[in-house]
């Protein structure tokens, strides 16, 4: 017999009254009914859900769907907090409530895969058909795991916990960029600037025009960058290709709270990991495969040590070598901010 009855010990009466304004049958369907609602939930029934979420919840009332979402885009972050549990419940599938916070095409759902690796190859399929339509010349690459801080929510032993899933060669990378930042701020300091066109009004938004401003040092940054990103491309390949080698099939967990959010890192060794963990039993089926996070410090260290050494080395080569005078072809991009986040973009310079 289909589950008619859901396991209501995380809802919480706001969250079910709520549920009940929008379908009063919905307690009455079998799972996988209630789980199609929840995943391809139109944006109506969103902002009546919400609608009552937040008079129940903060005593807000909002008429419209777009005073509905404007109230949701004012909510501080402990708020914010407060919301986000409570809808996990709704949205959220299997043991731990797991949702996966990334966008899905129209009609796809996590319901549709069963393992991480399902649905991190199929996202690494659809972004390697994308690069080889913008350029018919890209050779492609081998699949080696493709997570890199994905985003989800869930309930870890009934505490409310964003996630983020990486792969260990993505988790070091992400380790080694922070901390290449860091010496590049050392070789050459600078800050950024507004530039003539920042902050205009544009179509779409407002234009995001911040520059470097490094005492005259500009080109020498540009480059040294350049180079950076360059390396860091390549020792993350290096790194997805020996883990895939080592074909360990685990998985570290690292928990965290930083400003009152509770956060778990879920780091996968390679795609043998990813095929063990379902997303119905996700937190069991991690712990089963879990290694401890301190494994990875010695590669963490060692990458940093040889970031640093090559970052000095390429600023001894630029400032030997480079000739001011020639800038090198680069494809302008302009960067438009939409209106609702400009408000707070455009004055971070005076924070």
């Amino acid at each position: 017999m289909p589950a008619t009855t859901p396991d209501l010990h995380r809802w919480t009466p706001a969250l079910r009254r709520a549920v009940m304004a929008l379908r009063p049958g919905f307690f009455t369907w079998p799972l996988a009914e209630r789980e199609r609602f929840a995943a391809h939930l139109s944006r109506a029934d969103r902002a009546a859900l919400e609608r009552v979420l937040l008079k129940e919840l903060f005593g807000i009332t909002a008429g419209t769907d777009h005073e509905v979402a404007r109230a949701i885009d004012e909510l501080d972050l402990d708020q914010c907090n407060v919301i986000n549990s409570a809808v996990l419940p709704f949205f959220g599938i299997g043991k731990d409530s797991f949702y996966l916070n990334e966008l899905f095409a129209e009609g796809d759902s996590l319901l549709r895969y069963e393992t991480v690796a399902d649905w991190d190859r199929a996202e690494f399929d659809f972004q390697e058909r994308v690069r080889k339509q913008e350029d018919p010349e890209y050779a492609g690459r081998s699949y080696l795991g493709y997570l890199y801080g994905g985003w989800a929510r869930l309930f870890v032993d009934d505490r409310f916990t964003y996630g983020v899933l990486s792969m260990a060669a993505a988790y070091v990378h992400a380790k080694i960029e922070s901390y290449a930042e860091d010496v590049i701020d050392t070789l050459i300091p600078h800050r950024y600037v507004p530039g003539a066109e920042h902050g205009k009004r544009v179509s779409g938004g407002y234009q995001w025009d911040l520059r470097p401003d490094a005492g005259g040092r500009e080109a020498a940054l540009d480059e040294l960058r350049r180079r950076c990103y360059t390396y860091l491309a390549d020792r993350h390949e290096v790194l997805a290709g020996s883990w895939d080698q080592q074909g360990l099939g685990a998985v570290s967990l690292v928990d965290r709270c930083e400003d009152g959010e509770q956060t778990l890192e879920v780091i996968f060794t390679d795609p043998t990991a990813l095929q063990a963990v379902r997303f119905r039993s996700f937190l069991d089926d991690c712990r089963r495969l879990e290694r401890p996070a301190t494994e990875l410090n010695p590669q963490i260290e060692a990458e940093r040590a040889t970031a640093e050494a090559f970052l000095s080395s390429a600023l001894e080569d630029i400032e030997a070598n480079l000739d001011p005078a020639v800038v090198p072809l680069r494809r302008k991009r302009k960067v438009v901010v939409a209106p609702e986040a400009a408000d707070f973009l455009l004055h971070l310079e005076e924070e």
